[in-house]
């Protein structure tokens, strides 16, 4: 009896020995896949047991980005811009002229700047002038029109023309937030304009919406209260407004 506790301490010493050095398998429960011999890879790798992370979209992407791509497209600043309309009070030495120096109409200082600045203006004598194409030097740059134009001598249209740097002329675009607006005439816009002008005051990422004059930009950026929309360049139908 002796004789065979001696032999099972030695037995339990040995394993233990293969153990430390490794000669021995552990039989840990973990799943451990065969690997050959020769080349050491896993002959089956086993499947992973990582949570798969869900791949983000697109949309999703660009919603990290306030001024990139939104669900409805891309964002853009709004501005408005509308027409000068000469008043009596409006009259004074500052001669409005053409690019050829003929005079057009004497007016205040700020009538001729705020002129050259919103591009088009309807004079005393029902006249319109609209920038020409020369340099606007001593306010020498205007000429003649029947309308209010756009960059291509295209006649502007309330409320469906926009000035746009960064999408091609004729191009129409639709606006999801001027959808259902009831405009200062009491029409309901569609949300559908079109780029019939440039702007030489700002760059990309911006839409001028032409709204006729100055009490309509008032009473529509009261209602609005918007600085940035959302731009979708598609095909769509002018409203008539």
């Amino acid at each position: 009896m002796l004789i065979q506790l001696n032999s099972f301490v030695s037995l339990l010493a040995g394993m233990s020995l293969l153990l430390a050095t490794g000669m021995l398998p552990s039989t840990s429960t973990a799943m451990v896949a065969p690997v050959d011999s020769i080349t050491g890879v896993s002959q089956h790798p086993l499947p992973s047991t990582s949570v798969p992370t869900p791949e983000t979209t697109p949309i999703e992407a660009a919603m990290d980005n306030a001024d990139s791509l939104t669900a409805a497209g891309r964002k853009v600043k709004l501005t408005y811009y509308w027409i000068m309309f000469q008043k009596q009070s409006d009259v004074g030495d500052v001669v409005l002229g053409t690019c050829d120096g003929r005079p057009l109409a004497h007016v205040t200082k700020s009538f001729a700047d705020r002129t050259k600045m919103e591009g088009s203006a309807r004079l005393l004598n029902g006249k319109y002038i609209n920038l020409g194409s020369c340099s606007c030097k001593n306010y020498m740059c205007f000429q003649e029109t029947d309308s209010p134009l756009g960059s291509n001598d295209n006649p502007l249209v309330p409320y469906s023309s926009i000035a746009v740097n960064d999408v091609k002329y004729g191009q129409t675009v639709f606006v999801p937030q001027f959808k259902g607006v009831v405009l200062p005439n009491g029409k309901v816009h569609n949300g559908c304009v079109r780029a019939d002008d440039e702007s030489w005051s700002f760059g990309g990422g911006q839409i001028d919406w032409y709204v006729v004059d100055e009490a309509n930009y008032e009473t529509l950026d009261n209602k609005l209260k918007l600085n940035k929309v959302d731009i979708v360049v598609q095909s769509c139908t002018l409203g008539k407004y």
